[in-house]
């Protein structure tokens, strides 16, 4: 399944370095060594809290369980948002969007350091601006560096077609870390 990913995630930085101009904040995914964020643990821990628009089909749990068969679909809403509100800050590097039945585009804010969220009106910031989405097919974003957060919002907006959004999974990866190497030569 990892090679699938990383065959994936090459293509799709491959196509799209050939299309779109460079982003500032991005480095190639297959460089990382990322790992997803348990959400559907922290979930069932309830170590998170998650808000979304009104659905008519799926749960909440179905956007975070690693399966792009199952969706969240919102009751003739566009845009859809979804929050998730951490019990304290988290690190994510990069974040995966898989929508389905139609193409559109996502962005994330979110309260990004622990002073965001003790200020007295805490402020949202743009994490992820707006980003194309594909129908099934996975729409990542990698930052050049972790990034804490206590909350995040994601709005997806259905381009074209009836109202209806429907999300398959959200997943915010973390990077692992890595053993230090050693230049030193061995004896």
């Amino acid at each position: 399944m990892f090679l699938r990913f990383a065959i994936s995630v090459f293509c799709f930085f491959f196509l799209t370095a050939a299309i779109l101009p460079a982003q500032e904040a991005t480095v190639p995914l297959p460089l990382l060594h990322l790992r997803p964020v348990p959400m559907a643990q922290l979930l069932r821990d309830d170590q998170v809290t998650v808000i979304s628009s009104k659905s008519d089909t799926g749960q909440i749990k179905d956007i975070f369980d690693g399966n792009t068969s199952t969706l969240l679909r919102s009751e003739q809403v566009n845009p859809q948002q979804t929050t998730i509100q951490f019990d304290g800050a988290i690190s994510v590097r990069a974040m995966r969007v898989i929508i389905s039945h139609h193409v559109g585009r996502w962005k994330v804010e979110g309260l990004v350091s622990p002073s965001d969220a003790d200020a007295q009106t805490p402020t949202k910031r743009e994490i992820v601006p707006w980003t194309d989405a594909g129908d099934g097919q996975a729409s990542e974003i990698v930052f050049s560096q972790d990034v804490a957060v206590s909350e995040l919002t994601l709005t997806i907006k259905r381009i074209g077609g009836d109202n209806y959004v429907h999300l398959n999974e959200w997943e915010l990866l973390s990077e692992v870390p890595q053993p230090p190497t050693s230049n030193e030569p061995k004896n």
